[in-house]
C-alpha cells in the first residue's frame, strides 16, 4: 500500500556535485506533491501540516535548512515559466500558486509534471 510521503525516495542532503542533478530536484517535487496531496492546499500562507501548503511552502518544508533549497525553488520557477505560468521575471512560485481559481488538484499535477519533465530531462542528457 502507498504511503503518501513517507514511501518516496527520501532527498538526501546534497553535496555540491548534485543539487542541480535532475533526480534530485524531481525526489524533492514529488514529495512536495505528495504533502498537498496528504495534508491539503492553501494560498496566501506557506502552511503547515495542519492547515495544508502552498507550492513553495511543501518545497520548503521537504527541504528543510537544505542548502539546495533555493535552487529547487528556482528549477520549479523556470519549469513554471517554460509552460507560460509566469509571464514576467518578477512573478514567483507564490503568484502562480495564489491565482484566483487554483485548485489544489492543479498544484498537485504540476508539480508532478515537472518533476516527471526534470527526469525526461536526465535521461536525455547520458
Amino acid at each position: 500500500m502507498f504511503k503518501p510521503y513517507t514511501d518516496r525516495p527520501s532527498p538526501e542532503v546534497p553535496t555540491p556535485d548534485h543539487i542541480e542533478r535532475p533526480d534530485y530536484i524531481a525526489c524533492v517535487l514529488l514529495q512536495a506533491a505528495d504533502l498537498i496531496r496528504t495534508y491539503g492546499f492553501v494560498r496566501l500562507e506557506y502552511g503547515s501540516s495542519l492547515r495544508g501548503f502552498c507550492a513553495l511552502g511543501a518545497i520548503r518544508h521537504v527541504t528543510k535548512m537544505n542548502p539546495a533549497r533555493p535552487e529547487i525553488e528556482r528549477a520549479f520557477e523556470r519549469y513554471l515559466r517554460a509552460r507560460g505560468h509566469l509571464r514576467s521575471r518578477n512573478r514567483a512560485i507564490h503568484h502562480w500558486n495564489d491565482a484566483p481559481g487554483r485548485t489544489k488538484q492543479q498544484v498537485i499535477d504540476t508539480l508532478e509534471a515537472a518533476a516527471f519533465g526534470w527526469k525526461r530531462y536526465e535521461n536525455i542528457r547520458r
